[in-house]
């Protein structure tokens, strides 16, 4: 004869167990949709196809839901928030490999760009890291429609002086991306104004130093106006050059 602890049910463990099983299931078919949901999207990559399916457990938030109540406890806001922009270049390129990961293209910098970069600090961050020489290879084929706008913006806000020639070669390397005039157009009122506060900025730092901006490893210099022999002159046109540099930028981004 079974004993009554033996035809004993445990409940618990089965409501696990059938809790477990309709997850899996909900998240099979979520899954599922969003795939369908891509192909009819007709995305152009495989990497904005994983995005749409990694991403169909998010849902949109609720009339009642208020961004400034939400707690957003990521590791990339409590690292990022910790970083010294202003020290950035001495940093270990190990440490912040750990708060971003380098995008490879366009996309993969617009999609980091949009998830990660959630203020200005971030955002000037990010691109210090990434460097001029990076940021031509990532939009060696077109930037996105407004983006630029907003790298801007984030420059201005974020502005150090200790960062003159990292800006400098930015600006120069986006000036050459495919869009680049079209992105210029469609700058918005106070994008168009962050951009003429960021250049005269980096033309203030450049006099209030008497031309001497720190642009290591410059090597260009108008041989025309200096000899050989003198480094006094040779310094002083390698300066002249630099804040030549500014002015032409600042007038082919319109500003």
């Amino acid at each position: 004869m079974v004993s009554r602890k033996e035809d004993a049910v445990d409940f618990n463990k089965l409501e696990e167990e059938v809790t477990a099983a309709m997850e899996a299931e909900a998240h099979y078919y979520r899954e599922n949709d969003a795939k369908f949901r891509a192909i009819n999207q007709r995305v152009a990559t495989y990497e904005e196809f994983r995005d749409i399916v990694l991403a169909s457990h998010l849902k949109p938030l609720d009339k009642e839901d208020r961004l400034d109540k939400l707690q957003c406890n990521q590791p990339w806001n409590q690292v990022a928030t910790r970083l010294d922009t202003s020290r950035i270049e001495e940093m270990p390129s190990g440490e912040l490999s750990k708060v971003y990961k380098k995008p490879a293209n366009g996309h993969e910098f617009d999609r980091d760009w949009r998830r990660l970069c959630q203020t200005n600090a971030d955002k000037y961050a990010f691109l210090l890291w990434l460097g001029a020489d990076v940021i031509g290879q990532i939009f060696k084929a077109e930037i996105s429609f407004g983006l630029l706008g907003d790298i801007v913006v984030a420059l201005d806000d974020q502005y150090q002086s200790c960062h003159n020639h990292m800006i400098v070669a930015m600006l120069e390397r986006f000036g050459t991306v495919n869009r680049f005039k079209l992105s210029l157009d469609f700058f918005s009122k106070e994008e168009k104004e962050a951009c003429r506060r960021l250049f005269d900025k980096l033309l203030k730092e450049c006099e209030a130093n008497d031309g001497t901006m720190d642009v290591p490893d410059k090597t260009v210099v108008d041989q025309k106006h200096v000899s050989s022999n003198s480094d006094t002159q040779s310094a002083a046109v390698k300066l002249l050059f630099t804040k030549h540099e500014i002015l032409f930028l600042k007038e082919k981004y319109a500003v």
